[in-house]
């Protein structure tokens, strides 16, 4: 449970991927970072989805709001909220799929400042 890390103040306010301040959504608890897509795909998503669910949610919810401010990217690995651009293929997609069907994700819409 070391990564991915929290990113967000106790505010709810977090550096977005395009280096704008941006909120939490409502009901999300914390926004994530540092996701090293392929090897928290292989061997740490599915635990953190039977374990400990509302964190899968806000996971995924920080996955998809850094998306949204990344031009639609999907990065495969965001080093804390900046996005690198390395790994190929596309961890995101099985990674929500499986937070989805262990009941873990509900993304909402994101809202800036």
């Amino acid at each position: 449970m070391l990564q991915p890390n929290v990113l967000n103040d106790v505010d709810g306010r977090y550096l977005g991927s395009d280096w704008q301040i941006h909120r939490l959504a409502p009901g999300q608890r914390a926004q994530y970072g540092t996701f090293s897509g392929w090897d928290q795909y292989r061997a740490h998503i599915q635990l953190l989805a039977l374990l400990k669910p509302e964190i899968a949610g806000d996971f995924a919810q920080s996955m998809h709001q850094f998306a949204q401010q990344n031009q639609g990217i999907w990065d495969r690995w965001l080093h804390n909220n900046g996005p690198t651009h390395v790994m190929t293929g596309d961890p995101a997609a099985p990674t929500l799929a499986t937070f989805a069907a262990m009941g873990g994700a509900q993304l909402r819409c994101p809202q800036r400042l």
